[in-house]
């Protein structure tokens, strides 16, 4: 039988426990690590994303934002500056400008794909008339994801947050304004992805900041170590590869001569 003695201490902020911190920021770094993986499913989203918007069909837009993994990165962004992170701040940074740059090359590249000669409606929807309002949703995003990944019971919002983050269409309009010529639209699409940047950063800062994630600096140096020991045998694997690629070339070619 349900009972509210059973929620009484259930507080959004303060009852966010020193274990529950630790597997969160192991939860956002490892989500967000510059893996091979990550890197596909950025450029999945902004294919289906593209062909989405030049279909003109809403349900490729939505399913792309589901599948786009940028929350997390952002995520970390926010939380190397709470913990005072120099290495994860810029790790995190270079892992969104590294994932931004794909979205765009990619987004550009299907669009060449397509017949951009006529307007596209979706283009139309970006516009700098709601600056404030578009703002004020990223914060509730930035708030939403970020209490997703701390709070357990509400880890099942986090696919509705990763439809609601506006982050993906706009980049890809982007690029397809250039595409087109249409270097209004180009520039406003670029401001609209800076206004939800922004919003979501600020927002999820300051939930890090309440729920105590100051104090797990410690955890993240830590985090940070694995990830670097993890991505440094990948490339070993990689170099051992390469290495046996280039012998297997050179032993086929001594004996075709």
């Amino acid at each position: 039988m349900f009972s509210f003695r059973r929620i009484k201490g259930d507080h959004l902020f303060r009852d966010v426990s020193e274990k529950n911190r630790q597997q969160v920021v192991e939860n956002i770094i490892e989500a967000s690590t510059p893996r091979k993986s990550f890197f596909v499913m950025v450029a999945a989203s902004s294919f289906i994303c593209t062909a989405g918007i030049l279909m003109d069909s809403v349900a490729l837009i939505i399913g792309a934002m589901i599948i786009a993994p940028m929350i997390s990165a952002l995520l970390s962004v926010s939380l190397g500056l709470v913990v005072f992170n120099g290495k994860l701040f810029l790790r995190s940074v270079l892992v969104v400008i590294k994932s931004l740059a794909l979205l765009f090359v990619s987004a550009f590249g299907i669009s060449m794909l397509f017949k951009t000669n006529e307007a596209i409606s979706y283009i139309n929807l970006l516009k700098t008339d709601f600056q404030l309002e578009i703002f004020a949703i990223a914060l509730l995003v930035g708030f939403v994801a970020a209490i997703s990944f701390i709070r357990k019971e509400l880890s099942q919002y986090i696919t509705g947050t990763a439809i609601a983050v506006t982050l993906i269409p706009p980049m890809c309009v982007s690029a397809i304004a250039l595409r087109m010529g249409h270097y209004i639209f180009f520039l406003n699409s670029l401001w609209i992805f800076f206004i939800n940047f922004s919003g979501i950063i600020i927002s999820s800062i300051l939930v890090f900041i309440f729920t105590g994630f100051y104090n797990s600096k410690g955890r993240v140096i830590k985090e940070l170590e694995e990830e670097a020991e993890f991505l440094s045998k990948l490339n070993y694997r990689d170099r051992i590869k390469k290495w046996l690629r280039e012998g297997l070339d050179l032993t086929l070619n001594f004996f075709k001569k």
